[in-house]
């Protein structure tokens, strides 16, 4: 086997050839069918590629890189073969299928010692006798700390029970609210003090600051919860009240209206559009960084995409050219700013960027990336570019505003780029303009 495998090609006389071929047969006792003494032969269980090196490398007693190239390069020569009836020699096709990982579930014990698990049911695997409950988990956005969909009752004990994050319909049930629960931890911005609550929840016109009448009731509170939901024993938690409003952890503020799955993000966070652009964007990388085809081999670099109609593959197109939009902009930004040494103003930054993508180039190739007619001349082209760069700047701000791109943050979130206002230190330590400064701004 290990000296089939050293071939420089794969190549047969003949189909009979083929089929007495060691690797042929390997491939079709391994990837193609199981044989059983008591059953009829079945098709066998899909393997990754790695597996089937992994396995190929321990029947032939060879080196990893050997068994992966060999295999890769069978496998293609082979779809070049057909039989005496002109079907294909192995009955099986390679494909991948890929699914999102759902949510995760956890219990509600200490770290290190709760269940995870991604496999949603009610109680733990093997405690359902003890009453040990799982809880779904989402995460912040921004942080990463956890929180768990709950619903509080007070009919008879206090309890918290696991929901959907989204299902918020109480049936008249006065006793009955949802919230969520998060582990208490050193270190987190809110540790239960009025001054750790946003802003905009205090009420500093009074000679006492209190927390505005219509925020009283989603105040985060401290509890201890046992696995079995039940509450004054167990873990120490904090229960925040209705929806979810500011991150415990990290304080990041969030409006009340909309979805709460909005703001936290399940272990799938994307959507079905987002997760296909990332996997295609990968997969052409790949193919366009793989070394070169062997001579006489077909070339193997293709991505062929399928849909059940014409408005699927439309938003699925759509998405992609706007995420490759974004890409392309947000680099050309980062690049702009490697420039220029890490600083850039305002009024430099279209031109700085418009450079960066390399549109200050004139050759045709270049300015046929944007230019309609790639031949303009003089003050036309100087017009057309004039034109473009007040379009980058304006993308360029719009993108760097907090906006509905939940799963793609701007560069100011991610920490990729820092913004600062030009002359507001000096402003804030001249204590002129505050001499005579209301009761409000006298606090502060």
């Amino acid at each position: 086997m290990k000296d089939t495998l050293q071939r420089q090609s794969f190549d047969w006389p003949d189909f009979e050839a083929f089929a007495n071929d060691p690797m042929a047969i390997w491939v079709e006792l391994n990837l193609g069918i199981e044989l059983s003494d008591r059953e009829a032969p079945r098709r066998a269980k899909p393997l990754m590629l790695s597996e089937a090196t992994q396995r190929l490398m321990h029947d032939a007693q060879c080196s990893k890189q050997l068994a992966r190239e060999g295999l890769q390069q069978f496998l293609l020569a082979a779809d070049e073969v057909k039989t005496s009836q002109g079907h294909p020699p192995f009955a099986f096709k390679l494909h991948q299928f890929i699914s999102g990982p759902g949510k995760v579930h956890a219990t509600l014990e200490p770290s290190g010692q709760r269940y995870i698990t991604l496999d949603a049911q009610r109680f733990a695997p093997g405690r359902q006798s003890e009453g040990v409950l799982l809880y779904p988990a989402h995460f912040c956005r921004d942080c990463g700390q956890e929180y768990h969909p709950v619903w509080h009752s007070e009919q008879g004990r206090s309890e918290y029970a696991p929901r959907e994050i989204d299902d918020i319909t109480v049936d008249d049930n006065d006793d009955v609210h949802f919230g969520f629960l998060c582990p208490r931890r050193e270190g987190q911005a809110y540790q239960g003090q009025l001054e750790d609550l946003p802003e905009t929840w205090i009420d500093l016109g009074r000679a006492e600051p209190k927390v505005k009448r219509n925020y009283r009731k989603a105040v985060p509170y401290e509890s201890r919860v046992d696995p079995q939901g039940t509450e004054g024993r167990g873990e120490n938690y904090w229960f925040i009240p209705g929806k979810f409003r500011f991150c415990l952890n990290c304080g990041q503020l969030h409006e009340a209206h909309g979805k709460d799955i909005h703001r936290l993000s399940s272990l799938s966070g994307e959507g079905r559009s987002s997760a296909t652009t990332i996997l295609t964007l990968s997969a052409l990388r790949q193919l366009f960084t793989q070394a070169a085809i062997p001579d006489g081999l077909p070339d193997p670099r293709k991505l062929l995409g399928f849909s059940d109609n014409r408005q699927d593959a439309a938003l699925q197109a759509g998405h992609f050219n706007d995420f490759i939009f974004l890409l392309t902009l947000r680099s050309a930004l980062i690049g702009a700013l490697q420039d220029n040494h890490g600083l850039l103003t305002e009024e430099h930054l279209a031109d700085a960027v418009f450079n960066a993508l390399g549109f200050d180039q004139v050759d045709e190739a270049t300015l046929a990336e944007y230019l309609r007619t790639p031949k303009l001349m003089g003050l036309a082209r100087q017009n057309a570019q004039r034109t473009l760069r007040f379009i980058i700047g304006y993308r360029l701000l719009r993108d760097l505003r907090r906006g509905w791109r939940f799963n793609n943050p701007n560069l100011d979130q991610l920490n990729l780029l820092a913004i600062r206002y030009r002359g507001l230190d000096e402003f804030c330590t001249d204590e002129t303009p505050f001499e005579h400064a209301g009761m409000v701004l006298g606090k502060l």
